[in-house]
């Protein structure tokens, strides 16, 4: 007995939630397999034991917006006896809320995954929205920021404990916000430092910040919520530098070079870090194509702004080259980008629009094939060094 309740904790410790979609697949395969002779029926099983299908989206949508609607017409009810309520009873109601939402969560965990997402969301916008009733209940002025930090501070714990995406995509979008609210204060604050350490200095806040949002991403871990950290990441990484007397063009450059060190840099599990190199480069690097960028931004140390210009140009499709060698499907576009950022710009006026737009196909179709071309290469090295293994 006690064997058997062994067996069965670990098979339910080492069981995976798929999609409906994906299990179909998985079970079409391995089929396929034991047809072949390659697995026999009793291992079959064993992986199909491994694997658990997913509830439907539809259901989550439906449990979410239930949750949401309940929650609206509870602080509906609230709102419209608030007046009536002394500041004890406020901000009981409030904490009361809070808490019991979050105990329900916890309660339905092993039940229901979908309604205790459902409740910690509700629970989040629950604590949220009581930061600003009880600010509105003291009269307490200040920026809007505030409010958005304390916010995300309440609700971390919570998503550190239930290892809930969900709820950290919810810090994380609030994050962006409060970068941005923080950017916008500081803007029309004109407080300027002499280097970048003295801004990380004042920023202590926004540095913890960013910090936290990625050992959350530890414990939550998800592809969407690495790209928002990454995002979260450029945007304090153009605060700090915006704080420390960068103008626009610089920024620009110290992020392409940025974008090439992570791009070329080998990343293991999550290569989405390769991706935003890619993007980086593609993006700034196609500004750095005009002639203005110098200009505005590198008056006293560059005279030929476009020569420059055209050298960044140059840099950029080798670059891209380099991402395509590697895979990378982005760094097609953004080398079609510049191409025709040129072609158009430079040669628009002296060749007939039917000869603009041949060309202009015959340099799509070169840069199809091409990577058609890499890309199989890969693909028959990985089988190479598979079949060597």
């Amino acid at each position: 007995m006690a064997e058997t309740i062994d067996e069965q904790s670990k098979e339910k410790t080492y069981s995976r939630t798929v999609r409906r979609s994906k299990f179909n697949f998985l079970m079409s395969e391995l089929e396929s397999w034991k047809e072949a002779n390659l697995i026999t029926q009793e291992q079959l099983s064993d992986i199909r034991a491994h694997y658990e299908v997913s509830g439907s989206y539809f259901s989550k949508a439906l449990i979410n917006l239930g949750a949401a609607l309940f929650g609206a017409a509870l602080l509906s009810y609230i709102a419209a006896n608030w007046m009536e309520f002394s500041r004890v009873t406020k901000i009981s109601l409030i904490l009361l809320a809070y808490v019991g939402l979050v105990l329900s969560a916890w309660i339905t965990d092993k039940r229901s995954q979908i309604l205790c997402r459902g409740l910690l969301l509700l629970s989040s916008f629950t604590y949220g929205g009581g930061i600003f009733l009880i600010a509105q209940i003291f009269h307490e002025g200040g920026h809007y920021t505030t409010a958005l930090l304390l916010w995300i501070i309440g609700i971390t714990p919570v998503c550190a404990i239930f290892k809930d995406r969900l709820q950290l995509s919810l810090i994380q979008i609030i994050s962006v916000v409060y970068l941005f609210g923080v950017f916008e204060s500081f803007h029309y604050d004109i407080r300027l430092f002499n280097s970048p350490l003295f801004a990380l200095e004042f920023f202590r806040w926004e540095t913890a910040l960013v910090t936290g949002l990625w050992l959350l991403w530890l414990r939550a871990r998800g592809s969407v919520n690495f790209n928002l950290n990454m995002l979260i990441v450029i945007l304090f990484i153009c605060l700090v530098l915006h704080a420390s007397s960068f103008n626009e063009s610089k920024i620009i450059l110290i992020l392409f070079c940025l974008g090439v060190m992570s791009g070329l840099a080998p990343c293991g599990e999550y290569k989405d870090i390769n991706a935003w190199g890619v993007a980086l480069v593609g993006v700034c690097g196609l500004i750095m194509t005009y002639d203005s960028f110098w200009r505005y931004g590198f008056t006293d140390l560059i005279h030929d702004h476009g020569v420059i210009a055209i050298c960044s140009g140059i840099l950029t499709c080798i670059l891209m080259i380099l991402f395509m060698l590697r895979g990378s499907a982005a760094a097609v576009f953004f080398f079609c980008a510049v191409i025709l950022r040129y072609f158009f710009d430079k040669f628009y006026d002296f060749i007939p629009k039917s000869a603009m737009f041949a060309i202009g196909g015959i340099i799509l179709v070169a840069v199809g094939v091409l990577v058609g071309k890499v890309r199989r290469i890969k693909r028959n090295k990985k089988l190479e060094s598979v079949k060597g293994g």
